[in-house]
């Protein structure tokens, strides 16, 4: 793996991401539609969109990754699309609310635990745009939730886990017809030392309840009066 766990460049992206969703929440001092926030959210969709678009045609005309494999249907690539919307319509709720939980605890998980496959000379391309993806979409999740005074109701931890679990349900079905392995539901990471110690059922379980966890976490951060 290029970013070995908790190196100098691991830890490196760590505390740019610190940094950063310490500006975006402090972004609550200021009116929501005042224009700092029209220019944050603005130039986070256009990083992010010219980003992942940029890479998914390099993937596939440059690498000729067949289009199978590089089909936006990860878990994280879900998290995007709700980032989109909750970029271009913040005062839509339930794409608020499954960037923060869904959003969130993906791409914490991603960054902590960086799977990056491609090698080579195309290896720092690959990190840069797997590290600007994710910390963007955990960014955007605390910036819609704490950045915008979002207050999540109580039922919201249950039903973003419902539709993570539909979702993950539809990713199933995919892999079966394409023969893919989107959101590693057919076999676990292989970069992540640790992992190789779980079966595939075990690692799927322990990710279901740490998800859960996560999510129950993350409401008691904001558990205050709901709208």
């Amino acid at each position: 793996m290029f970013v070995p766990l908790f190196s100098t460049a691991h830890l490196t992206f760590i505390v740019i991401l610190i940094g950063l969703s310490y500006l975006s929440i402090q972004l609550k001092k200021f009116s929501p539609n005042s224009s700092i926030h029209l220019f944050f959210r603005f130039s986070l969709l256009s990083i992010l969109v010219t980003n992942e678009i940029s890479w998914f045609v390099f993937r596939h005309t440059w690498l000729n990754v067949p289009l199978k494999d590089n089909l936006p249907l990860h878990l994280c690539d879900f998290s995007f699309f709700m980032v989109i919307i909750g970029l271009l319509l913040p005062q839509k709720k339930i794409a608020s609310q499954l960037c923060y939980y869904i959003g969130v605890s993906g791409s914490l998980f991603a960054i902590l635990l960086p799977d990056i496959s491609e090698t080579d000379s195309l290896q720092t391309i690959a990190v840069m745009r797997y590290f600007i993806t994710h910390m963007g979409i955990f960014i955007v999740g605390l910036y819609l939730t704490f950045g915008r005074n979002f207050k999540p109701n109580s039922k919201a931890p249950l039903q973003s886990f419902v539709v993570l679990l539909l979702y993950t349900g539809f990713i199933g079905i995919m892999n079966h017809l394409l023969g893919t392995n989107y959101m590693f539901l057919n076999q676990k990471p292989t970069s992540v030392a640790f992992l190789n110690n779980l079966s595939q059922v075990s690692f799927l379980a322990a990710a279901t309840i740490l998800v859960l966890f996560i999510f129950i976490i993350l409401h008691l951060l904001i558990i205050r009066k709901p709208t």
